[in-house]
Order: C-alpha cells, then structure tokens, then sequence
C-alpha cells in the first residue's frame, strides 16, 4: 500500500487539469523521496502534453524511478519529449538508442542524433554521430570526411579532445602538412584548453623549429603547460633543455 505524504490530497490527482501544477506537486514528492506517487502526478502532467514531465516521465522508465525499469517506454516517452523541443530528451534518447536496436532502426537513429545535433547543438549526439562516422580503414574517404565534420563541430563548441583529435585527423586526411596553419591553430586551442598532448606537440614544434631566438623560450612555456597535466615526455625534454643551457 502506498503511504500518502502530508499535506497531498490524491483526489488532486484525478480531477486536476492543471499540468504544469501537478508536475510541480511530483517534482516536490520526488524530493520527499516519494517517488511512486510522484511518478503518478508526473505521469498525469505528460499525459496533459507538458513537455517537461514527458521527459520526466522517460528518466522514471529508464531508472526505475517509481516505475519499473522499461527501455521501450523510456524511448517512446522520450521521443514525446523530443517533440515537444525539450532538448535534454535528445541527448539520453542518444545515450541508450542503439543500446535497444530492436526498438529503433539504424536509419532512424541516424535522424533522431543529427537532429539533437543541429538543431539543439546536443554534444552528446554530436560525440556519437562522431564516433559513428569514425573510419576503421584508411580507404574510408566518405565515412572520414563526415566524422572530421562532426569532431570539428566538437572542437568549435571547445572540446580539447576533439581538438586535438581534429589535428590527427586532417593530418592523416591529407597526408602532408599542407594544411598547416589549420593544424596549429587547431592544435593551439587543444592545448589551451588543457590537453597534455597538444602542449606537448606544441613544445616540440618551437624546440624543432628554431625560426627565432624565442622559439627555446616558447618551447619551454609549453612543455611546463604539458608536464602539469601529466605528460612524462615533457618532463624529460624539459630537464634536456634545462642541462643544454647549462
């Protein structure tokens, strides 16, 4: 038997209209750890058209949270959601879509990401379709090109692992240093935003590439930047440098 809470009348709950308030009365049973009369009210305020509980209402069937666990019902609910524009919904839908293929076809789910994607700049969607697109072959010219478009689509948003993964990317894409000035401007940021390996890259291109007197100076700055996040090669051309000066 279910224990009503206080201060709750469950007659609300079967002559009220109002979603956005039934939601509201959930949202506070879900805090009083309710969660099955709670998913009762959420469930009254999606069936309403309230968007917001829709979405609710899919996490509760993906969690199990004052319902049993059913994916089927999580997507269906999510998918309701999606189209009621709560962008949350796309990206868990992107989580556990091909996790039940036998609700969904590739084709379809191909749609649903590229939608999150662009029209909701979902980074979760936009990671998948990534990976998705990632060639397993070198030959994979098509399936390459669409993956650098996702990855730089992850790089523009500030994803310093999509970043530096661009750099690779385009180097092998063209198989020469053509596209030079992309790569450091690309590797630049990755390393700015934190990655160990692009500030590692970095240093060694200054240390390499003695165009100025400074070039040894910059090198350094960008072996520290690599050493402090872990890198054990910046650490060693560090100590290098440091015994040349000497």
């Amino acid at each position: 038997m279910i224990k009503q809470p206080q201060n709750i009348n469950l007659q609300h709950l079967t002559f009220s209209d109002n979603a956005k308030e039934l939601y509201n009365i959930g949202y506070r049973l879900h805090k009083q750890r309710q969660d099955e009369i709670a998913f009762l009210y959420f469930q009254k305020s999606a069936s309403l058209g309230l968007g917001a509980a829709q979405y609710v209402v899919g996490i509760c069937h993906l969690h199990g949270i004052g319902t049993p666990i059913d994916l089927h019902q999580a997507c269906e609910w999510l998918k309701i959601a999606m189209n009621a524009h709560i962008k949350k919904a796309f990206t868990i839908y992107a989580q556990i879509l091909f996790r039940i293929r036998r609700y969904v076809d590739y084709k379809s789910s191909l749609i649903t990401l590229k939608t999150g994607a662009n029209t909701y700049e979902s980074y979760i969607c936009m990671k998948k379709l990534a990976n998705i697109y990632r060639p397993h072959t070198l030959n994979q010219r098509d399936k390459n090109s669409k993956c650098i478009y996702w990855i730089k689509k992850l790089a523009k948003r500030g994803c310093c692992e999509s970043q530096f993964a661009l750099v690779r990317m385009v180097y092998r894409e063209t198989e020469n240093v053509s596209s030079s000035e992309l790569m450091s401007f690309w590797l630049k940021r990755a390393a700015e935003n934190g990655h160990s390996l692009a500030a590692y890259a970095l240093g060694r291109i200054y240390e390499v590439n003695e165009d100025s007197p400074e070039s040894i100076s910059i090198a350094i700055h960008w072996y520290k930047k690599a050493q402090m996040r872990g890198c054990k090669s910046a650490l060693h051309r560090l100590q290098t440098l440091c015994e040349s000066k000497v």
